[in-house]
């Protein structure tokens, strides 16, 4: 019977799991490769039961296990980590949304107005310094 990690993800399966599949998987390859890493150590301490051919044979195949599984484990740290920088992404949006209701909410509207332009007026500056930094674009 093959075991579950037997079978290695592709980049689309990764993509479409969910956060909590994505951890246990993670979890579950940390914990093979940990495992194959410590056979591997003990096969170099101690007596090999067969020929050195079949050693030789199993010790290529344990290193091969553990390139496939390091190269799945690092697409799903990638994957998760730009799930925590949508998650934050959203929680900042979602909390910026709701401070300019609140202050909507509680602020006329002559003042909303100033604020908006004291924004809109230091943004342009900074956008301005930014340009005089990096120079002119030139097309060509």
């Amino acid at each position: 019977m093959r075991d579950e990690l037997s079978v290695t993800w592709t980049s689309e399966q990764i993509v479409a799991a969910d956060k909590r599949t994505l951890q246990a998987r993670r979890d579950a390859i940390e914990l093979a490769m940990l495992q194959i890493r410590n056979q591997l150590a003990a096969t170099e301490t101690r007596e090999f039961t067969g020929s050195a051919e079949d050693r030789a044979d199993w010790i290529r195949r344990a290193n091969s296990k553990l390139r496939y599984l390091g190269f799945e484990h690092q697409l799903i740290l990638r994957r998760l980590g730009e799930m925590k920088r949508e998650q934050s992404r959203t929680d900042s949006h979602c909390w910026e949304r709701e401070f300019v209701e609140a202050a909507r909410d509680i602020l006329d509207s002559a003042t909303i107005d100033r604020i908006a332009a004291l924004v809109s007026a230091r943004m342009e500056q900074a956008h301005n310094a930014q340009n005089q930094e990096n120079g002119p674009c030139l097309s060509g």
